[in-house]
């Protein structure tokens, strides 16, 4: 086998392996990230709305106490 025909099979189990293979890990990895992303605004959305209902919670009693 020549350099030439070394080459051009390297070339094709490149294409043929290698390419399909690289894509496919390029997309595992960014679902992962995209999954990590998202599981972290869940605990920040539940703070803020944990946050705005003590805030409705504290409006509502101090309400109250302006009407007694």
């Amino acid at each position: 086998m020549s350099a030439i025909q070394i080459r051009e099979l390297l070339g094709y189990v490149v294409t043929v392996i290698g390419l399909p293979l690289a894509i496919s890990v390029f997309i595992f990895e960014q679902r992962k990230v995209c999954g990590n992303e998202e599981k972290a605004k869940i605990p920040g959305s539940r703070t803020i709305f944990k946050n705005w209902l003590q805030a409705i919670r504290l409006r509502k009693t101090n309400m109250e106490r302006v009407q007694c």
